[in-house]
């Protein structure tokens, strides 16, 4: 067997070898760079989601503005077929009014004197509406004509004094 000596090795602290140290650095830039490419990847995510939002509202608002012009010409083409039923029914009722009038006699007679009565009215109405303005004419003429005659008399009077006034004048250099 092997005979061992006496001595004994005293351990030392051990010192990284120049590899481990480039490990350890070499971690911790893999770390920086897996948490800068997260980060990146993360706004990469945010934009990414940013920009569908947008394209979103926009085909949203596209697709509003689309309905909105249906409804325009949705509305535009109702108003014309309600005008044309509303013409439609009007007729409709005329004629049925003119067909009732003329199938029974007293029906007839009845709504002539109805509208008989209702023309009557009517120009009573408008008498009285011509009785009204005539009134104020004739009124407003004579008020027009007093004021008229007020104005004449006043430059008359006006007139009178000045010619007074020039034949004082005259008398006084005559003299």
């Amino acid at each position: 067997m092997a005979e061992t000596t006496g001595t004994t090795r005293k351990s030392t602290p051990a010192r990284k070898a120049p590899a481990a140290k480039r490990t350890s650095t070499a971690r911790r830039q893999t770390t920086r760079t897996k948490s800068s490419t997260a980060s990146k990847r993360g706004a990469a995510t945010t934009a990414n989601r940013r920009t569908q939002a947008r394209a979103h509202q926009a085909e949203r608002r596209a697709g509003t503005r689309l309905d909105q012009a249906q409804a325009v010409a949705e509305r535009a083409v109702l108003v014309q077929v309600g005008a044309a039923l509303e013409a439609r029914d009007r007729v409709v009722s005329t004629v049925n009014g003119v067909v009732e009038l003329t199938s029974n006699r007293t029906a007839a007679e009845r709504q002539i004197k109805k509208l008989e009565k209702r023309g009557a009215t009517a120009r009573t109405r408008v008498e009285r509406e011509v009785k009204g303005l005539r009134r104020n004419v004739t009124a407003n003429a004579g008020l027009v004509a007093a004021q008229v005659e007020n104005v004449v008399q006043t430059g008359l009077t006006a007139g009178a004094k000045i010619v007074a006034g020039a034949s004082d004048r005259v008398a006084s250099v005559a003299i």
